[in-house]
């Protein structure tokens, strides 16, 4: 048996480790998260929407969606709760993201490394505290990381599933964010390595599929969905203003507040 074929199989030993790992992340994701949802300015506009608002459509809805589900199988009500909600799905995504990430490393480098690893990434302040948030970050990133898990299996593989795959995780990263647009190059690369470009079109249908699922109410609210759409791409080419700068707060403005 090959040494890359010995790295794919997981020993229960291993299972079991990795499961400690997410429990724990997903504590530490969501330990302390009843703050004020008024300590972030873009928290609660997303509170309102998760309960029920039309959206400004300046970001794609699956974490609304996602907090709307969560609130709706809880008895988390009212503002509070549907900040509650939101957070959860953060953490939740948050979860994910490090699950990839163990699978990403651990090919290469091992399961005790990939542990290490994991654990290290789960308590970098750029992933606990976005973690904590009503804001897309931690769900795009967990999609771009299946992503990359999907086309890293696609150049090894011709399975028809592997597609599905990819185009669920794609159209899961264009429902949480914009700037989820930038993996188009990506992909486009893969298929050319592979030489079957014919291929994008059944995964970029699939990807639409998932995206038109979770944002179908852009269908009804087509003028404020390219309105908000058209706000971000701008901000993205033209940049946004700064509301807390790191240099006088010392690097330390998340630590303390």
């Amino acid at each position: 048996m090959s040494a890359t074929l010995r790295n794919l199989k997981v020993r229960p030993v291993e299972i079991i480790m990795l499961a400690a790992l997410l429990a724990g992340a997903l504590w530490f994701f969501t330990w302390n998260n009843a703050f004020p949802f008024t300590l972030h300015a873009d928290e609660g506009k997303k509170v309102s929407y998760i309960m029920g608002n039309a959206p400004d459509f300046h970001h794609p809805l699956l974490l609304i969606q996602t907090g709307r589900l969560i609130q709706a199988v809880t008895d988390w009500s009212g503002p509070e709760g549907a900040a509650l909600a939101g957070r959860w799905g953060s953490a939740l995504a948050g979860v994910l993201l490090l699950a990839g990430f163990y699978f990403w490393v651990r090919r290469t480098q091992g399961g005790l490394t990939a542990w290490i690893a994991t654990a290290g990434l789960g308590m970098t302040p750029l992933v606990a505290v976005h973690a904590h948030y009503v804001k897309e970050d931690m769900m795009l990133t967990a999609a771009i990381m299946g992503v990359a898990l999907a086309l890293r299996r696609w150049r090894e593989s011709d399975g028809r599933w592997i597609l599905i795959a990819l185009g669920v995780a794609l159209g899961l990263a264009a429902a949480s964010h914009y700037k989820s647009v930038l993996l188009l190059g990506l992909m486009v690369w893969v298929a050319r390595e592979r030489h079957e470009p014919m291929k994008l079109l059944s995964i970029f249908a699939t990807a639409a599929v998932v995206f038109l699922a979770v944002n179908y109410t852009m269908v009804t609210h087509a003028v404020t969905f390219l309105s908000g759409a058209g706000t971000m791409f701008t901000n993205a080419v033209g940049g946004q203003e700064v509301d807390t700068y790191p240099v006088p707060e010392f690097f330390t403005f998340h630590l303390f507040h």
